[in-house]
């Protein structure tokens, strides 16, 4: 029997051929862990948290932009499976590829995340229609405080006095122009905002309400004239005691003398002051001190043998009666100084200023009747300005 030899095996396929089989796989390979890359890097991308304390709308866009991540990766993963056979859906295919940090073309390269901000992957130079918003800095020309023109003219505004029976009559008058103005059709309606305006009997009596109150009689009498003679005395006097007393502190024992009575009158000067302000002004900032500021005589703890004879007692303030601790008290108090200061430079300037305005403009003003209220209103509010001014200056700087 003839041995049949078995079949050679078939030959191997040639160099060639298996080195560009193995080529399409490791390319296929290579193509699929790059796809895979970028689609780990999209997931990332997409899933990045939120800003803390996001807003309501920022709270409602993940379930919005959870279906978009899921139709992106499934668009990235079959693009890269299927190069030749990218397909997009009617609608959301457009937002996609406009919103997908990774579509080409989309946004111009803009790289978003899911609030819309951007990220570190944003072009410099982009097309969004989202920018910063604008902020004013230091050197702004925008400013909070009021101009020059509004301050005159807050001037001459009306105020509410706290008059109950005129503010309910207001009130009351008020009512019963609206109703009638409803009650009268288009015609009563245009009537009706007539009389509201600036012509009506209650915008009259508004005008005209400073000259039957006190207030406003007693700032123009203390401004016009009690301020000026006051201020000119305490000026003369300071003036001419710190000059002399400065000049003649050489000679000890009379310049001494001279600085006292410099010292005494400023403080006389301020107590003075500090009374007609809350006198003739009102309401004022700042509540009247309490007790007032001692002149010259201060008082102090009664010490033990003063309370163990009897002669005070513990709790109490008493008299200092050595002349030599108030002088000293009187000297090294900065009160006294701070008198000085106000009486010599501060208080003149407004004085000056006021006085020439209100004897120049006020008065002329008020002699017409017409502007006569406008006058009162802003002469009471510049009495209360210089107040709060004097009062700051003389007492609540060393509180």
């Amino acid at each position: 029997m003839a041995v049949v030899p078995d079949s050679p095996p078939p030959p191997p396929p040639p160099l060639e051929g298996l080195e560009g089989e193995e080529l399409t796989h490791t390319q296929t390979r290579s193509s699929i862990n790059a796809g895979n890359a970028v689609v780990s890097e999209t997931v990332n991308i997409l899933n990045d948290p939120p800003p803390p304390y996001p807003s309501r709308d920022g709270r409602r866009a993940p379930r919005r932009s959870g279906r978009r991540l899921n139709q992106n990766v499934q668009h990235i993963q079959t693009s890269h499976l299927h190069p030749h056979h990218q397909q997009y859906s009617s609608s959301d295919s457009q937002y996609d590829a406009r919103t997908s940090p990774v579509s080409p073309g989309g946004g111009g390269g803009m790289h978003t995340d899911e609030e819309g901000e951007p990220t570190e992957t944003t072009l410099l130079l982009s097309h969004g229609t989202s920018g910063r918003p604008r902020s004013y800095s230091h050197a702004s020309t925008m400013s909070a405080a009021p101009s020059f023109a509004q301050t005159v003219f807050s001037l001459f505004q009306t105020e509410e006095d706290g008059d109950e029976r005129d503010e309910r009559y207001l009130r009351v008058e008020e009512e019963h122009h609206e109703q009638h103005a409803r009650s009268g059709g288009a015609d009563g309606e245009r009537r009706g905002r007539v009389r509201r305006g600036f012509f009506s009997v209650a915008a009259w009596k508004r005008y005209y309400r400073p000259l039957a109150r006190r207030a406003y009689y007693s700032s123009f009498l203390h401004l016009a004239v009690i301020n000026f003679p006051y201020a000119l005395a305490a000026w003369v006097y300071l003036f001419v005691f710190t000059v002399t007393g400065a000049t003649l502190l050489m000679a000890l024992p009379l310049g001494a003398v001279l600085c006292f009575f410099n010292l005494l009158g400023a403080r006389t000067f301020a107590r003075g002051e500090l009374s007609l302000q809350y006198r003739f002004h009102y309401p004022l900032s700042y509540p009247p001190p309490y007790p007032p500021r001692p002149i010259f005589t201060r008082y102090r703890e009664p010490s033990l043998s003063e309370i163990e004879s009897g002669r005070a007692v513990e709790g109490r303030l008493v008299r200092e009666t050595s002349f030599y601790r108030n002088t000293y008290a009187m000297f090294t108090d900065s009160t006294s100084y701070q008198a000085l200061f106000y009486f010599l430079v501060i208080k003149p300037a407004i004085t000056l200023l006021l006085s020439i305005a209100i004897w120049a403009v006020g008065v002329p003003l008020i002699v017409l009747v017409l502007p006569a209220p406008a006058v009162l209103r802003a002469v009471r509010r510049l009495g209360i300005w210089q107040a709060n001014v004097s009062i700051e200056g003389l007492y609540l700087a060393v509180r």
